[in-house]
C-alpha cells in the first residue's frame, strides 16, 4: 500500500511526482503487511512517460483518452528490513481513467520475490476557460469549471492572470470549490511559459484531497490552449497586452414563475439590467444592478403578470 503520509497512518494511495532531474519520476512511502508483520519504507518508481502519440508534449500515460499497453518500468525501495528493486508493468484502455499495474519487489530480507496486482487511476481535469482581457488592465479574469475525466467530479471558481509585459503571463493564487463545495487552494505561478498558443507550468494545490488527513495530491500540470488571436499578431488574446473590450451577452429562459437571465460579462464589473415594453423607446427602466462574479451569472426576474404584455431586457456594463 502506498501513501504520501510519512507516518503511514493515512494510506491515501498517492504515487507523487518527484523533482525533475532525479533518478526516478515518482515516489511514495509504502506499507507492506505479511503474516501480521508490517514493514514501512520508501518507494521509487518510474511511470511510462516516454510515449507522446499526439505530440502535444503530454505523456500518453497521463491522458485518459489514450491507451497504455503493457509498458514496463523500474524502480527501487528502501526499508528498515531490506533494500531492493521494483519492476512494474502498466496497462490501461483508451477512454478509461483506471488501469492495472503489476508490481514485483525483489531483494526482500527473506529472499522472496513478491508480485502485487494493483489498480491505478489517472486524475485529469479539463474544461473551457472563458476570460475577459480588457485593454489597459493588467489582470485577466476567468471563471472555470473543470471536470475530472471519467467522473462527474468538478473543480470550479475564478482564476486571475497577470499580464507582466512582453506577452508574458502569471497566475495569482486563488480558491476553487470541489463537487462537495469544499475549498481547494492553489498557489500562484510567477510565469506561465508560452509556446505558440499554449501555456504550460506546474501547478501546486495546498491540498488536492481534503477528505484525507494530510495534505496530498498537491502537484499538477496546468496546460492552457488559446486559439484566439483577434489582431493576428501571433500572441493569443489571453496574454495580449492590447486586450479587447468584450460586450456582455445575455440569454433568457423560463423556470416556473421566474425568468432566468444569463449574463456573460466581465467578472467584477457592475452590470445594469433594464427593461422596456417596446423597442425604440428612449427610456428604459432599471430592474437591478448586478456585479458579475461568475461567467455566466444567472439573474432571476419575475414573469410579467399580463400574459399579453411584451417585455424586452438589456444589460449595460459599467
Amino acid at each position: 500500500m502506498l501513501t504520501t503520509d510519512s507516518t503511514g497512518a493515512d494510506l491515501n494511495g498517492e504515487l507523487a511526482p518527484l523533482p525533475s532531474g532525479g533518478l526516478r519520476t515518482h515516489g511514495s512511502f509504502f506499507v507492506l503487511l505479511r503474516a501480521n508483520q508490517r514493514s514501512d519504507g520508501i518507494f521509487y518508481l518510474d511511470v511510462p512517460n516516454a510515449s507522446d502519440a499526439n505530440t502535444n508534449g503530454i505523456p500518453d500515460f497521463f491522458e485518459v483518452d489514450l491507451p497504455v499497453t503493457e509498458i514496463a518500468t523500474s524502480g527501487s525501495f528502501e526499508s528498515a528490513d531490506a533494500d531492493g528493486k521494483v519492476a512494474a508493468v502498466w496497462q490501461r484502455e483508451a477512454k478509461s481513467r483506471e488501469g492495472t499495474c503489476r508490481v514485483t519487489l525483489t531483494g526482500l530480507l527473506d529472499g522472496l520475490n513478491l508480485t502485487f496486482a494493483h489498480k491505478f487511476q489517472i486524475l485529469e481535469y479539463s474544461g473551457a476557460l472563458p476570460y475577459r482581457n480588457i485593454e489597459g488592465e493588467t489582470n485577466v479574469t476567468a471563471s472555470v469549471t473543470l471536470t475530472q475525466k471519467g467522473t462527474n467530479l468538478t473543480l470550479s471558481g475564478n482564476m486571475v492572470f497577470e499580464k507582466t509585459g512582453a506577452a508574458r503571463l502569471g497566475l495569482q493564487s486563488g480558491l476553487w470549490k470541489d463537487a462537495k463545495t469544499q475549498t481547494i487552494a492553489y498557489h500562484a505561478i510567477d510565469e506561465l511559459p508560452r509556446q505558440g498558443n499554449e501555456y504550460r507550468a506546474p501547478l501546486s494545490l495546498q491540498d488536492g484531497d481534503v477528505a484525507t488527513r494530510g495534505e496530498d495530491y498537491v502537484s499538477w500540470l496546468l496546460r492552457i490552449v488559446d486559439p484566439n488571436d483577434t489582431n493576428g499578431n501571433g500572441v493569443p488574446d489571453l496574454s495580449d497586452e492590447g486586450g479587447k473590450r468584450v460586450p456582455p451577452t445575455i440569454s433568457l429562459s423560463r423556470s416556473g414563475t421566474n425568468l432566468l437571465l444569463s449574463i456573460s460579462g466581465e467578472i467584477g464589473k457592475l452590470h445594469e439590467v433594464e427593461t422596456t415594453p417596446a423597442l425604440g423607446q428612449v427610456n428604459w427602466s432599471l430592474v437591478t444592478n448586478v456585479t458579475v462574479t461568475s461567467d455566466p451569472q444567472i439573474v432571476s426576474l419575475r414573469v410579467p403578470t399580463n400574459p399579453r404584455r411584451t417585455a424586452f431586457w438589456r444589460v449595460h456594463a459599467r
